[in-house]
């Protein structure tokens, strides 16, 4: 059954902090859906990443070039950073063509290292309402070797909720790079997701009376959202989990379906 123009393919948003594996997962998770047959998209939203494992239907690099801003514009990198996410949405007309001609069963985002350049700028929500017309939804990531311990697990939370804040869409936690963490290490991460009051008691083993006061106080203030109890293990570089991912994926996306159309020819 081919694809009716009028209903465009969904959009699953990576985001994550700087080196929680972003472009990694997207790169993994489009191959292996290739491989399944679903006919998946990469989108590029980085004007700033220097190398992509993977091609992307679009490339913001296309549009914007950071070093020519730090040249015409006397900036630094970060300050042309910013400038550059906030000129791609300049381009979101030029980019819809290109998005209205596929014939993708889903696109995965790929968005910029810098959280907040996509997450906490104006640019950011422009691009996601007025770039993808489809279904939405976040894939947010939580690095396990930076979040094994519990102070970085804890600033993790509050990223995550802080993104769902901006964006209102649904959500997926995802920890990354389990292939780098040991067993224990995995465990804890899940312990801590599932209840909250396991970190405030391994932070009192762990640390001074000072911090255990502050995070007894601070995680009372996690919201309790579902999307943060039940993350979704994954390795971009064993695929482990990425069947898990996408399960997820379809049940918000296709009601539990492989695509929109049932599964792939």
């Amino acid at each position: 059954m081919s694809r009716n123009k009028v209903e465009e393919a969904p959009a699953l948003f990576i985001i994550g902090t700087a080196g929680s594996g972003k472009t990694s997962l997207t790169s993994s998770m489009v191959e292996w859906l290739i491989k399944k047959g679903i006919n998946a998209e990469a989108i590029n939203l980085d004007p700033g990443v220097e190398f992509l494992p993977y091609e992307p239907l679009i490339d913001a690099r296309e549009y914007v070039d950071v070093y020519e801003i730090m040249r015409t514009e006397g900036l630094g990198p970060n300050s042309a950073l910013i400038l550059s996410t906030d000129l791609l949405v300049d381009y979101v007309d030029e980019m819809r063509k290109t998005l209205n001609e596929s014939t993708a069963d889903i696109f995965i985002v790929d968005t910029p290292g810098q959280i907040e350049l996509f997450a906490f700028r104006s640019g950011g929500l422009v691009l996601t309402e007025e770039l993808f017309r489809g279904n939405k939804a976040i894939a947010y990531l939580v690095d396990a070797p930076f979040s094994s311990e519990p102070m970085n697990f804890i600033s993790n939370l509050f990223l995550e909720a802080a993104v769902y804040s901006r964006f209102l869409l649904p959500t997926i936690t995802v920890i990354t790079k389990a292939d780098l963490v040991g067993g224990e290490s995995i465990r804890n991460i899940l312990k801590w997701f599932a209840n909250k009051e396991t970190i405030i008691e391994d932070v009192r083993t762990r640390y001074s009376a000072e911090k255990y006061l502050y995070v007894k106080n601070v995680v009372k203030s996690i919201p309790s959202l579902g999307f943060l109890e039940k993350p979704i293990i994954t390795s971009s570089k064993t695929f482990e989990g990425i069947v898990d991912l996408y399960a997820s994926v379809s049940r918000i996306f296709f009601g539990g379906e492989e695509t929109r159309y049932g599964p792939p020819p």
